[in-house]
């Protein structure tokens, strides 16, 4: 088995995709997600340089737990 973490901007676009904007805001660190989006560039302003991906961000579409326990 293989675990990647990653740590890296996820934004929302309630307009677009109200269901994921609904459930990023109850995630916990201990989480296993699977995330589908689209990876962009952040604006100027948001750049963080201490981070390896401090100069992306995810727009995020779509969400799917893969443990059981975080739908309890």
């Amino acid at each position: 088995m293989i675990l990647c973490v990653f740590f890296l901007k996820v934004a929302t676009l309630p307009d677009e995709f109200p269901d994921a904007h609904s459930i990023i805001n109850d995630l916990r660190v201990e989480y296993v997600v699977v995330i589908e989006g689209v990876v962009r560039s952040r604006p100027v302003e948001s750049v963080n340089k201490k981070m390896a991906t401090g100069s992306i961000e995810v727009i995020l579409a779509g969400l799917r737990f893969l443990c059981s326990y975080c739908l309890a």
